[in-house]
């Protein structure tokens, strides 16, 4: 796949968050993540966040340019979501 199809599919998965508000604060900050400073190192970039999104493409879908299922990535927000909750100090 090329580089326009695979943007076509983050273009999908990022209206389709728009669609979930209860994803919103979660999209918010897997996003911050690729900011300068903003997670771990060589993903604090966007190149970092380039270099992670072909990694997670070639993991999932076995081809770093494939282009992103929506479903999969909503389920990953709730999964985030959901480990936040968990791992949240309150909960433990």
């Amino acid at each position: 796949m090329n580089g326009r199809a695979s943007r076509s599919g983050w273009i999908a998965c990022a209206l389709a968050v728009v669609a979930c508000p209860r994803l919103w604060a979660t999209a918010i900050r897997a996003m911050a993540r690729f900011l300068p400073g903003g997670g771990s190192p060589g993903r604090g970039s966007l190149s970092g966040a380039v270099t992670y999104s072909r990694w997670r493409m070639q993991t999932a879908y076995g081809d770093s340019a494939a282009k992103p299922v929506v479903g999969d990535f909503l389920e990953y927000l709730d999964w985030l979501r959901e480990l936040r909750v968990i791992t949240s100090p309150g909960m433990r």
